[in-house]
């Protein structure tokens, strides 16, 4: 087995648990287990004479152990993972069917944060704002995925792309706008990820929030061009 760096397999889990709470709202050891079965990259750790599925199988769950033991200790580098999930311990069944107690994480990041009424913030400190807004909504993770794999993940405004500027670091990250405000959608409102959802980055979500209603995307793209034009 080739050595094993924290650095490279718990972001792996941390892809595995988000995969997971695109269908269930938990996370479970052994599900996570079974997402990480299915990534070869993980398996380059193991030998590649090694092809026995059950050893591999015990390898990985020794793997999510690991993850949840430093998550216990709440290590100074596991912090981003403290921030980004919840965990608590479900009720679930063995192969053999008994019954037992097992970790299960929840995404926290998947929360919606933008969509914030700015009287609202001024009710509270800085804290307190995280806290009780982020729990006000909650996105949509198959709509947030299906409207990247549709428009892509260049800004729809100024067409920035985070892993083009900043590398590794910035694959798969965007922000998702909802063209029509989530605070004026009804609890039985559907989200089409096409018409309803567009992408953007930070710079240009915070600007399409500087009014109210938000700019529209065609609104702030006139803005920037008339900057450009008056800068020329």
């Amino acid at each position: 087995m080739n050595k094993i760096s924290l650095k490279e397999i718990f972001p792996i889990i941390k892809n595995a648990i988000r995969e997971i709470n695109l269908e269930k709202e938990w996370a479970d050891r052994d599900s996570i287990v079974n997402e990480l079965l299915k990534n070869r990259g993980i398996h380059s750790y193991f030998s590649k004479s090694d092809t026995d599925k059950q050893n591999n199988e015990k390898r990985i769950g020794n793997l999510v152990d690991w993850f949840s033991a430093h998550f216990t200790t709440e290590a100074e580098f596991m912090h981003e993972y403290l921030l980004e999930f919840e965990r608590m311990q479900i009720e679930a069944k063995s192969s053999k069917g008994t019954k037992r107690k097992i970790w299960a994480y929840k995404v926290l990041t998947a929360k919606v944060t933008e969509e914030i009424d700015a009287a609202e913030v001024d009710k509270f400190s800085e804290g307190s704002v995280t806290r009780i807004l982020v729990n006000k909504y909650e996105r949509n993770l198959k709509a947030r995925k299906a409207c990247i794999s549709h428009h892509g993940l260049d800004c729809a405004v100024c067409d920035f792309n985070f892993k083009a500027n900043y590398g590794d670091i910035g694959a798969s990250f965007i922000h998702v706008h909802h063209i029509k405000e989530i605070s004026k959608i009804g609890k039985e409102y559907t989200i089409d990820p096409i018409t309803d959802l567009i992408p953007v980055c930070a710079n240009c979500h915070a600007m399409l929030h500087k009014n109210e209603p938000p700019w529209t995307i065609e609104e702030l793209k006139q803005k920037i061009k008339k900057t450009e034009h008056n800068i020329v």
